[in-house]
């Protein structure tokens, strides 16, 4: 068994407050800011928001990675949404994102998310006029 500690679970109003405070430091999360590759800019802003949460056994590094955890989960229910809309399903068909966070974090970060094109491993093969072919299928 294991004896590191599991991550902190967050509440509901936590988690919001958790988004809040992190949508406030633009520099953990836009890239074209000069200061996001700051390193200790970034450890500092962490920092302030660990202090502002003041929950025990929550610092930087807990900041850090419960972003990524967040930033995610918010990303699968992106590609949800993009799969549903490209299902050929009806408006009102097309997925809800069930998380509760979901607008709060869609308001500040949504710009410098980026899906990234699948690739299919799907091979096709036919035969056409006495000749085999074979096409990785485009998604």
């Amino acid at each position: 068994m294991s004896s590191q500690p599991r991550g902190i679970k967050f509440n509901d109003s936590e988690t919001t407050r958790f988004l809040e405070l992190y949508s406030m430091e633009n520099l953990l999360y836009d890239p074209s800011l000069e200061e996001y590759r700051d390193r200790d800019l970034r450890a500092a802003a962490a920092m302030r928001i660990s202090h502002e949460l003041n929950i025990p056994g929550f610092g930087p590094k807990e900041v850090i990675s419960k972003f990524k955890n967040l930033r995610s989960s918010f990303c699968q229910e992106l590609k949800k949404i993009s799969d549903s809309a490209r299902s050929g399903k009806g408006t009102d068909d097309i997925y809800k994102p069930k998380i509760f966070w979901f607008d709060q974090m869609n308001s500040f970060i949504r710009p410098f998310v980026q899906q990234r094109p699948t690739q299919s491993n799907l091979v096709i093969t036919f035969f056409y006029k006495n000749i085999w072919y074979s096409e990785k299928k485009p998604r």
